[in-house]
């Protein structure tokens, strides 16, 4: 992740793994198959991330959408998910289809999420939306906004913790001014 696929030989993993060159060949075929096996830990530990997002069922919508946004937020600016996003994207060139099926895939299943949140919000008259996906969506990128692109932009930025917690709750409150049911 840190040097990226082209920079990377298979010699220098066998060597920060501390195994030899024969045995990372045992597991993975080619440096290809093991990008590939990265991609896929760094997206099952954003499903994890999903995965941990509860809904209570005492928790009114705005509640809700700032813990989803908190957690969501906090995640995509965390300095793995940010150097995964940069190779994905740096490597998305050479392997289109595994960058689409990572990316994709995480986002799919997050959008699912929040998408399920905003149609039950909108089945108990609390929202007025028409595409509860679209909003999921909309919501999803006001919580990211520039926090997003700084830490992508500047490996050594680091929002502070009331920089998150103020994008978060400035986004539920754009989010809310628009769709609550008047």
């Amino acid at each position: 992740m840190r040097d990226g696929l082209n920079d990377t030989s298979m010699d220098a993993v066998a060597k920060r793994a501390g195994v030899s060159k024969a045995t990372l060949y045992v597991y993975f075929a080619s440096k290809d198959v093991l990008f590939a096996a990265v991609m896929k830990r760094e997206r099952e530990r954003f499903g994890l991330t999903i995965g941990a997002i509860t809904v209570r069922s005492d928790a009114d919508i705005e509640t809700t959408l700032t813990d989803v946004g908190t957690r969501f937020l906090k995640y995509v600016i965390s300095p793995s998910a940010v150097t995964f996003f940069r190779v994905t994207v740096s490597e998305s060139l050479r392997f289109p289809d595994l960058a689409k099926t990572v990316m994709g895939a995480g986002r799919e299943e997050l959008i699912g999420c929040v998408e399920a949140i905003l149609a039950r919000a909108a089945a108990a008259g609390v929202l007025e939306l028409d595409d509860p996906r679209r909003a999921a969506g909309q919501f999803l990128s006001l919580v990211k906004s520039d926090l997003h692109m700084n830490c992508l932009v500047d490996p050594a930025y680091r929002p502070p913790t009331d920089a998150i917690a103020r994008q978060v709750q400035e986004s539920v409150e754009f989010f809310m001014f628009r769709y609550r049911r008047r």
